[in-house]
Order: C-alpha cells, then structure tokens, then sequence
C-alpha cells in the first residue's frame, strides 16, 4: 500500500496510520470466507493475517536504525489501537498475559537502543502491561483447582523474567532515566491472586489460600530487594554517579 511508503518516509503521518486502521476495521466487517452465512468475526483468517502483517510491519519500523521511526507516536500509538482492537492477539501465540508483555519488550527495548530516553517506547510498554493484566483479570475467574494454582504460578514467574529483562537493559544504560521509571513501574505491578477463590473458601481452605497470598507476596519482596542490591553494586563497583539511579533507588526504596 501506498501508506507504508508514506510511513516510511514521514512516520508522524497520522493520515497514512489512519487509512491503514480504516483498511484493517474494512476487514473485520467481511463474512467468514468459509461460510456466507457466518457472521462477521474477529477470528476471520484474512483478518488475523492482515493484524499479522501490520504487527511485523510495525515492528521493522520501530526497531529499525531509522532514528525519528523509534521515537514515533503515530507508529507506538497505531500499534497500541491494534492490540485494543484486536485483543485476540494478546492471547493468540502466548501461554500467559506475561508472556506477551515480554515479547512486547523486546521491541521496547530494542526501541530504547536506537533512541535514548525513548519516552514513547517506554510508555507503550505501560499501555501493554495495563492492557495484558486487563484481559487476565476479565477472563472469568481462572480453571479450578491445580490449573489455577499452575497459572498463578506461570503469572509470576512471567513476571520475574520481565522485570529481571528490563533490569538488566537499565544497567546497560544507566543515564537512560525513562528505563529506570518504567522498571519501578513494573516492580508496582506485580499479578495479584483472582479473588474468586477467596469468595468460595472458608475454614481451613481460607487460611491456605492466605499461605497462598503471603507466599507470592514475599517472593516480590524477594525480588524488589534482589533488584535493588544489584544496583546498588552496579552503583559501589563503578562509583557511577547519575540522577537516573539515585531517583530510581529513592522511589522504591
């Protein structure tokens, strides 16, 4: 299409990202190429490639060497209305919402490398972390029994390699203060138990689920106190002095 030039060229073009978003919702309205008597569904193959198409296409502009591409609110912004209108993809290729926000991440973070202090990067990796948990807390209560302690269980442990991952860019680039603010985001949003549970259990099933809290509880705190330790080597080893650091051990210490 003539937009992906134009994107190219001039990726602030709210236009082109707009026909492009008209194209997709045209899409979205057709029948199912099965069957014309089916209703018009998300699910619709000619669809689910065309959102496909438009993800990886974003992504080669995002983290390309291209300097204004990385730094772009049209492109972060037209990525962010794919995955709000067509929250299917949030699930489609991830085993927990964890998972997609890391996958996300990288894309973030490879942003960050090409443009430093890359605001608008770091900020659709919020929109991301807001929307995933949004989609999991809406899901209707979670499986019953061991399937929901595994997901609990995977939720968190999705969430400790996301922080561990973000950390370790931030002390690849310890001046980069909008990595940091996004890390101390992250660490504020660590998955809370679905409270279903909590509603159905009395006597000796409540007090195991509130083992249960505390646990993953302490596991964060075991986290946050992991993260603010290496930091504070980083900090010792190489005598660095920057305010990006200093704000960042002030807020969550």
């Amino acid at each position: 299409m003539a937009t992906s030039i134009l994107l190219l060229q001039e990726p602030t073009h709210l236009t082109a990202a707009n026909v492009r978003k008209t194209y997709l919702l045209a899409l979205r309205t057709l029948p199912h190429p099965t069957s014309l008597n089916r209703p018009p569904t998300h699910h619709n193959p000619q669809l689910t490639a065309a959102v496909d198409n438009e993800l990886l296409y974003l992504t080669s502009l995002l983290t390309s060497p291209l300097y204004k591409h990385a730094k772009s609110p049209v492109l972060w912004s037209h990525r962010l209305w794919l995955l709000q209108t067509f929250p299917y993809h949030i699930h489609k290729n991830a085993t927990s919402g964890w998972v997609f926000v890391d996958k996300e991440l990288d894309i973030v973070m490879a942003a960050g490398e090409r443009h430093a202090r890359n605001y608008y990067a770091w900020n659709y990796g919020r929109d991301v972390v807001r929307l995933a948990s949004t989609s999991r807390n809406g899901g209707g209560g979670g499986q019953p029994g061991g399937e929901e302690a595994e997901e609990e269980e995977e939720e968190e442990n999705g969430w400790q390699d996301c922080v561990t991952k973000v950390h370790k860019w931030c002390l690849a680039h310890p001046r980069d203060i909008s990595g940091w603010s996004f890390l101390a985001f992250l660490l504020n949003t660590h998955p809370s138990p679905p409270s279903t549970t909590s509603q159905r259990l009395t006597g000796e099933g409540k007090e195991a689920e509130t083992m249960g809290v505390m646990r993953e509880w302490n596991r964060k705190e075991a986290t946050i106190r992991e993260i603010i330790a290496r930091t504070q080597d980083f900090v010792e080893k190489y005598g660095w002095k920057g305010e990006s650091i200093e704000w960042f051990l002030g807020s969550i210490t």
